[in-house]
């Protein structure tokens, strides 16, 4: 079995690379690319894995993204997915935008100031819905409360579909 992985970042790739060696692992092989640049022929894979990534991207971008996902799932191949919740509290303290887009403040691990993004939630129809061309969907849900002082839970619905 052959294992390809990549990422947006950098430190991820070489992190996960570093991890693979120390376990002698001889079949993974990383990028350090976005899931926009991502050029593999279609039905080439048995399982995606995409953890933590949709839900911040464009909504221009989510569509073709999720679309690039089936046709590159194999028949019967799985995916294994999170999409954010609309049960995460960011979700309840952000000004939405424009349907499940939300303007949302947050703070990087060790920083000081707040920054701003917009990212997506979804109820379990929408998650359904965006799913449809699936054969089989199962949602999971996980809520996960706040250790450090920012009283802010992190929601997320986790996904395995079959192509």
């Amino acid at each position: 079995m052959q294992v390809k992985g990549i990422d947006s970042s950098g430190a991820s790739v070489e992190t996960a690379q570093r991890r693979a060696a120390e376990r002698g692992l001889n079949n993974v092989t990383f990028e350090n690319i976005s899931l926009q640049q991502l050029d593999e022929e279609g039905s080439s894979f048995d399982v995606i894995v995409i953890w933590g990534v949709i839900h911040y991207l464009s909504a221009k971008d989510q569509g073709p993204i999720l679309a690039k996902i089936h046709q590159l799932l194999k028949p019967g191949g799985m995916l294994f997915a999170t999409l954010r919740s609309t049960r995460d509290s960011r979700c309840d303290v952000s000004q939405r935008v424009a349907p499940n887009r939300y303007r949302t403040k947050y703070f990087d691990a060790g920083q000081d100031s707040e920054k701003e993004m917009v990212m997506s939630f979804w109820d379990e129809i929408e998650v359904r819905s965006l799913l449809s061309e699936y054969q089989e969907v199962v949602l999971g849900h996980r809520d996960l409360e706040p250790i450090s002082g920012s009283r802010l839970s992190s929601c997320h619905w986790l996904i395995r579909a079959q192509k």
